[in-house]
């Protein structure tokens, strides 16, 4: 097989690769070689292969071979630094070094130059020799001094950060990860709920089945329930076929659902009965089918309040939430900044086939001040477009795009997401929330609701908690404001009744 892929003939390769069985009659050795073999083969196919690469270290390790471990190890690198993620395959080629020195370490002298080669032809060598040209050293401003990002910042979970709140984030997510439950990822918008619903795909046993990511709120209720459950051919107008829905798709594997908590009553009743028995019929069927399929489910709304205001079902709730993670928000783990703006500043390098941007002290420390209500998705979007404009290598905080001048980290109580009005002379309302959409920390949409529901908040107090007053200052009917209020878990004590 090597001999075959080699000489670039794949497909002789594959056949060879199919002739040999990966069942309990091999050996595990035997099935170790074959994992490592398999996973070249995707990478000579054009794939990235990174699952058959995760098999092939599993399969290695559990026989406690060095040379298939090493093998596995450059093949997984090689594959993550294909996705860009450049830290992770640095763990893994640091991995692979210390393998290919104890390996050469218990070979005869007379060997050694022979058996350096061969471990060379893996392709090692490269490797260290690109992520060499990724290095990035970022001065920690005022900020207390941290081992290199490479050792500290991630782990296998794929999190950035070394705060408290991500140990503890990153210790959760190992724990729950193996356990085949459903799981409610709570955040606010931007700090990184799929990337926690990828790190429990990961570390679970479907890792090698499919993830299938559905954003509920982008989806009508209709066509929400047709791309869940599927269709039948003249379901509806223009259902000129039978599609297969996500849950048919996701079998065996890890279904994501991100803002569950703007999903309807019809289809949260449908979503509670797929839990509870696994089982469901395409739109406009009367076939029921039978899936296999873990649920994460994430939501930046509050879920308490939503079913105490009766908008959204108590039962699904608590089917939701059997094992919950919360994730912190920026502001709460500044020190994690300058290995977050890192991990950015080399994926942007990454993707622009340049050496990475580097943050200068000034620069470093106006990140520290601002507020980000986007969270990580903001600083993202904010260091890949400073990446991108600046001319020189070293970033100054002029060279920082996208921060309002007046958004910094402020004391004392408030709405997380709503940001304080600035002062009359300097910029007015429309720039300032322009200013945030365009910085990629919210959409628009989601812009609408918090100034509404901070709209709401501040009548709701002037008019001390009466509906009918508070509907009058905000030029709206009290029925709607009523049901506003309620939606936005701003009800104190019972929910106010609406007068129809």
């Amino acid at each position: 097989m090597r001999a075959a892929l080699l000489d670039g003939d794949v497909a002789r390769a594959g056949q060879m690769l199919s002739e040999v069985p990966d069942g309990e009659e091999v050996s595990p050795r035997t099935r170790a070689e074959r994992a490592a073999f398999e996973a070249e083969w995707e990478r000579a196919r054009g794939h990235d292969g990174l699952p058959a690469a995760r098999r092939a270290l599993e399969r290695a390790e559990a026989v406690a071979d060095r040379e298939l471990q090493f093998r596995a190890e450059v093949l997984l690198a090689t594959a993550l630094l294909h996705r860009g993620d450049v830290l992770t395959a640095r763990r893994h080629v640091e991995r692979a070094a210390s393998l290919r020195a104890t390996i050469l370490g218990a070979v005869p002298d007379a060997l050694r130059v022979g058996f350096g080669a061969q471990l060379e032809r893996t392709g090692i060598a490269q490797l260290e020799a690109r992520l060499e040209t990724y290095a990035a050293p970022v001065v920690a401003a005022g900020l207390s001094p941290r081992p290199s990002i490479a050792a500290t910042a991630l782990e296998p979970t794929g999190l950035v950060g070394d705060s408290a709140a991500m140990r503890e984030l990153r210790r959760r997510i190992q724990r729950v990860a193996p356990q085949d439950v459903t799981v409610l990822i709570q955040g606010e918008s931007g700090t990184g709920k799929e990337r926690v619903a990828e790190a429990l795909h990961r570390g679970s046993r479907r890792r090698d089945g499919p993830l299938v990511k559905v954003n509920c709120a982008a989806l009508a209720e209709g066509v929400l329930l047709s791309e869940l459950f599927g269709h039948e051919r003249g379901a509806f107008t223009g259902a000129d076929r039978r599609r297969r829905g996500r849950f048919e798709i996701a079998d065996g594997g890890t279904i994501f659902l991100d803002e569950i908590g703007d999903v309807s009553p019809a289809t949260q009743a449908a979503l509670l009965r797929v839990l509870q028995e696994r089982s469901f019929e395409r739109v406009g069927g009367n076939e029921t089918l039978r899936v296999d399929v873990r649920v994460l489910t994430a939501t930046n709304r509050d879920l308490d309040a939503m079913v105490a205001a009766r908008t959204f079902r108590e039962d699904l709730f608590f089917r939701l939430s059997s094992l919950t993670i919360k994730l912190p928000p920026l502001r709460e783990r500044r020190d994690d900044l300058p290995a977050l703006a890192a991990w950015f500043l080399e994926r942007a390098a990454v993707e622009s086939g340049t050496r990475p941007r580097r943050l200068t002290t000034a620069a470093l420390r106006r990140l520290t001040e601002h507020g980000w209500p986007g969270n990580v998705r903001e600083l993202e979007n904010v260091l890949r477009a400073s990446s991108l404009l600046a001319e020189t290598e070293d970033l100054s905080p002029e060279d920082l795009q996208g921060l309002p001048e007046l958004t910094r980290v402020t004391a004392g109580p408030s709405h997380p997401s709503i940001p304080s009005p600035p002062p009359a002379s300097s910029v007015n309302e429309v720039d300032l929330v322009y200013r945030r959409i365009r910085a990629g920390g919210v959409a628009l949409f989601d812009m609408r609701r918090e100034i509404e529901r901070g709209c709401i908040a501040q009548a709701l107090e002037e008019s001390g908690g009466n509906i009918t007053r508070a509907a009058t200052l905000l030029g709206m009917k009290r029925p709607r404001l009523s049901q506003l209020v309620r939606e936005y878990g701003l009800a104190k004590g019972s929910a106010p009744e609406d007068n129809h």
